[in-house]
Order: C-alpha cells, then structure tokens, then sequence
C-alpha cells in the first residue's frame, strides 16, 4: 500500500490530497524516520506515525464541537442523523460525544473517510437528497437528533421534511451558512459577505423561514471556524 492512501484510509485525513499535504510537510514517519515521500510503499509490519493536531478527520467538527460547550445539549447514547455529512466531521464529533448510531447523509459520494465509513455505528446514506428522507428508512431506529451542514442551498429548504417526518426529535443543531441563505444580489463576486447588518439580516431571515416551518429556535452562536472562503458562519439550535 502507498503511504498516502495510508494515511487517508487510516482517517488521518478528509482526501488523499490532504494525505500528501501532510507527508509533504513531514508530519508522517514510518519506523520512527521522517518520510516524505507520498507514494512509498508500507508494510503491514511497519510503524505509522502522524504528528499533527488534528481532532477531527476534517475542521467541521471543530464547528459542532462549540454547539456542545454553548448549547445545553447531549447526544450520549443516542441515535442521530448527520445531514451534509460530506467526509464526516460532523459524525465525528457526535460519535466522540458519545452517539449511539449516526446515520452519514450527502448528496454526494464516496466522500465520507474510510475511518467512519468502516465504523460499526455509522450508516453511511449516499446519493441522497436529505429533501426526500422518509421515517421508514430508518426502521425501528429513528434518529432522536439531527445535525446539519449543507451547501449551495438555504437550511430552511430541509427544514420542512425534518419537521414533518421526524417529529418527535429532540433537538437539530444546524449550521447556518449566511452566503448560501442570501438573495443573489447581497452576495459580492467573491462570494463574502462583509456587512455585519446585511449578514445578521440574512441570518434573521433564514431563521424565520425555519421557525416558520415548525421549529423554535433555542440559541444562535458564532461558529468558531469561517467557511472555506472566509465567510462568518453560525450554529443554531432548533426543537419541535
């Protein structure tokens, strides 16, 4: 096996690029030697080493980490759906709070990292638009918690099929992205909105089309990570 798809299957990291960025900078030894070479070949008998401070497999778990120390919340033992879950930061962090069961759900495919893909209490839910989730395809393990971080459309679009299909959860945290919630108009060519009274405006709005849906909103706090471009996020606490 190449030192790279090691590392990334090992969970180290969100893509196989991110894997050689690491052995790139030397942060990975193999027998206690500094390789930097991404495509060497490993045995089953040698020592792997990764020295770095990386928490979760990717910085999104860092952002829901927050809604625990801010809001009054638990997942322990409890069975939850990660909508958005992309390479898994998001279940990550549950899994580390002690979650019973995530189910992984994105549009995409084959993203989530080889770590949780792998982990008994992850059910990985590809291809799929959360638009279309069902309570059935659940089965006797409906989710009592839902997270969310989705892109390139508002929150408040999954909002109603949340509500209406998982109606006795306990609580959703959901990230909210200011610049995938605005109108076309507010948002500059570089994708960053910099007007904090535009950006709370937007915020407000998505909310209400939330809360319009069913949900009432229990805190609201800044996420401690930008988004990829910069942009100011924010984590919202939602029941029914």
């Amino acid at each position: 096996m190449r030192l790279d798809e090691y590392v990334y299957k090992e969970g180290y990291t969100e893509s196989r690029s991110k894997a050689q960025d690491i052995i790139l900078a030397g942060c990975v030894f193999v027998n206690g030697v500094k390789v930097t070479a991404k495509a060497q070949k490993i045995k089953d008998t040698d020592n792997i080493e990764v020295i770095q401070n990386i928490k979760y497999v990717s910085r999104a778990g860092d952002k829901l980490e927050k809604a625990f120390s801010v809001f009054d919340i638990s997942v322990e033992n409890k069975i939850c759906l990660d909508i958005g879950a992309s390479t898994g930061g998001f279940t990550d962090c549950l899994l580390r709070y002690g979650a019973k069961k995530v189910y992984a759900l994105d549009v995409g495919h084959n993203q989530l990292v080889y770590k949780l893909r792998s982990d008994s209490r992850v059910v990985s839910i590809e291809d799929f638009n959360a638009k279309d989730i069902k309570r059935e395809m659940f089965n006797d393990e409906i989710p009592s918690v839902v997270v969310s971080d989705v892109s390139f459309i508002s929150v408040s679009k999954i909002a109603p099929v949340i509500f209406k299909e998982l109606n006795d959860l306990e609580f959703w945290v959901s990230l909210i992205k200011p610049q995938f919630e605005a109108e076309r108009g507010d948002v500059s060519k570089g994708g960053i909105i910099k007007d904090d009274i535009l950006r709370d405006k937007i915020v407000n709005n998505a909310i209400d089309r939330i809360t319009n849906s069913g949900f009432k909103e229990i805190d609201r706090t800044v996420s401690p990570i930008k988004g990829s471009k910069g942009n100011i996020e924010y984590l919202a606490h939602f029941v029914i």
